[in-house]
């Protein structure tokens, strides 16, 4: 059977009409996204994208939390994995980078400095018409200019690890704020084929509306990533890029999962 899976980070749901609007007219099995959010945590509304992206597009979901509001649950910061409704769910995870980080909520909130934020992988085990399959989606630790460092570099080998546990195929997706030439990406790629560097991809952001286009371009910088299973058989990949549906391009890939 073939499997559609769609990757992007939404931009904390600034374009979020448009981005459901391009969903309901795509049929993909899967969506994996970044820097869902709610409440004061969104970009000029408070929106709850998780609940809106859900019951619009008739699917279930499962979200987890980079950043949530201790007194107001309502207001977070996290990935999300949508999918069919037919699909079981066979067990959910998540990968911290920092899993010891003291957080001073009201400190992000007010710099506020995206650097603070922890971030992490949301792993889903599902089963779908009985084959199994592992999705993850993740946001990984930002940083000004896409240098590795130590917390980057660990993020990666969690991962890594989990990932040489799994008996059943995967497909990782993400926000990795790294280009693949950085050691980070380098340890991801020593246990899945990268899409990106496999379809020569160059650029995943958007120069119309990314706050650091004028140092960006017109180089550009491939930063979000698909990774399967070395064994995987992949009929399709392709970077949605004349929509404008965030500051990232989105990526979609079409696997053959048998």
């Amino acid at each position: 059977m073939q499997l559609q899976i769609f990757q992007l980070n939404i931009f904390k749901g600034l374009y979020l009409d448009r981005i459901i609007s391009y969903l309901q007219q795509n049929d993909f099995d899967i969506i994996c996204l970044q820097e869902v959010t709610g409440g004061e945590l969104g970009e000029k509304n408070s929106r709850d994208c998780f609940q809106e992206l859900k019951d619009e597009l008739n699917c279930f979901g499962k979200v987890s939390y980079d950043l949530q509001n201790p007194t107001d649950p309502k207001s977070y910061f996290g990935n999300a994995i949508f999918f069919h409704k037919n699909y079981q769910i066979n067990n959910l995870k998540t990968i911290y980078a920092e899993q010891n980080r003291i957080v001073d909520y009201q400190k992000i909130i007010t710099t506020p400095n995206w650097a603070m934020i922890p971030r992490h992988c949301l792993v889903l085990k599902m089963q779908i018409n009985n084959i199994d399959i592992s999705i993850l989606t993740a946001h990984a630790p930002w940083s000004k200019y896409p240098t590795d460092s130590p917390e980057k570099i660990e993020f990666a080998k969690e991962i890594t690890t989990y990932l040489q546990t799994l008996k059943e195929p995967f497909v990782l997706t993400g926000d990795f704020n790294m280009q693949s030439s950085s050691q980070t990406i380098q340890i991801i790629n020593k246990v899945s084929n990268n899409l990106i560097d496999e379809y020569k991809v160059t650029n995943t952001l958007n120069s119309h509306i990314h706050y650091a286009a004028k140092e960006i371009f017109p180089a550009g910088l491939a930063v979000d990533y698909i990774f399967t299973s070395k064994d995987m058989k992949i009929n399709d990949f392709k970077v949605i890029d004349t929509l404008d549906l965030s500051d990232h391009y989105g990526l979609a890939v079409e696997i053959d999962l048998t």
